[in-house]
């Protein structure tokens, strides 16, 4: 695959995002249970909702990777869709637990990307969306 710089950005026409940033109860772990640690925090947790509005005639598959290349979901287009990029717990971002950086890649019938979003948190607490700032978290 080409370089996430090589590949332009999508038309902003084209998608809406939404940022959903809520409260949600940490999953036990193995380990607090065998520790005896019972924490019921509540901690902020981040999804990027995006609605494709308009799909081009090359659009063919979506394709989300972490920064670190891991797959997330590959879908084929057949009309505008919804879809959620589930972040994580904001914390856990923040101290690279998991990934900072997520890529939306638009695919056409031979699988190289046409087009892309970018997804960003940056260590002082700031969401980018297409290299540009979005909000404070």
């Amino acid at each position: 695959m080409a370089g996430h710089t090589e590949i332009p950005f999508r038309d902003a026409e084209s998608y809406d995002v939404v940022v959903d940033y809520t409260f949600k109860k940490r999953p036990t772990s193995a380990y607090m249970l065998n520790s005896g640690i019972d924490d019921n925090s509540v901690l902020p947790y981040l999804s990027i909702n995006i609605n494709m509005n308009i799909l081009k005639a090359t659009d063919y598959k979506v394709k989300v990777e972490d920064g670190k290349g891991n797959q997330i979901m590959c879908k084929k287009l057949k009309r505008p869709i919804n879809f959620i990029v589930d972040m994580g717990y904001t914390e856990d971002i923040l101290d690279g637990i998991t990934p900072t950086t997520y890529y939306v890649y638009f695919q056409d019938k031979l699988e190289q990307p046409i087009s892309q979003l970018k997804i960003e948190v940056k260590e002082d607490r700031s969401l980018y969306f297409n290299d540009k700032f979005q909000q404070k978290l």
